[in-house]
């Protein structure tokens, strides 16, 4: 009686870990709703204070995006792997979106537009606006 209520309580006790487990999989192979809506929140608020924008695109790797905030400040963004990358002044690597296929930016004097697909295939975009003009290098 011991033994069996033994096993039916390890049981109890493992199988939620095993179901959290294989639901983590699934959504492992695209981008959160959320991850989403903070990058966008970010960029957005990085977008009003930029003074100079400039697109890259090496020919080897995806778009590149550097900005100069009015505070001297550069910060880039790059895909590297299936990361999506932020640098400020060359320095140190904060991991903003996870499990990216493609990335890609267009540039305006009022409007960034991004567009990402992930590794699932789905894609996102969304739309940066400032209200001045700024200079941009493409």
């Amino acid at each position: 009686m011991i033994v069996c209520f033994f096993l039916l309580s390890l049981f109890f006790l493992l199988f939620p870990r095993l179901n959290f487990i294989a639901i983590e999989n699934k959504q492992s192979k695209g981008l959160n709703n959320w991850e989403w809506d903070v990058f966008i929140g970010q960029v957005q608020l990085e977008f009003r204070e930029v003074s100079f924008v400039e697109k890259i695109v090496p020919e080897n790797k995806g778009n590149l995006l550097r900005f100069r905030l009015r505070t001297g400040d550069e910060v880039t963004y790059e895909k590297l792997n299936n990361r999506l990358i932020r640098k400020v002044n060359t320095r140190g690597r904060e991991v903003i979106l996870q499990n990216v296929e493609m990335v890609s930016y267009e540039v305006t004097p009022h409007l960034l537009f991004i567009n990402v697909e992930d590794m699932s295939g789905k894609i996102y975009e969304g739309v940066a606006i400032r209200y001045s003009e700024m200079e941009i290098n493409t």
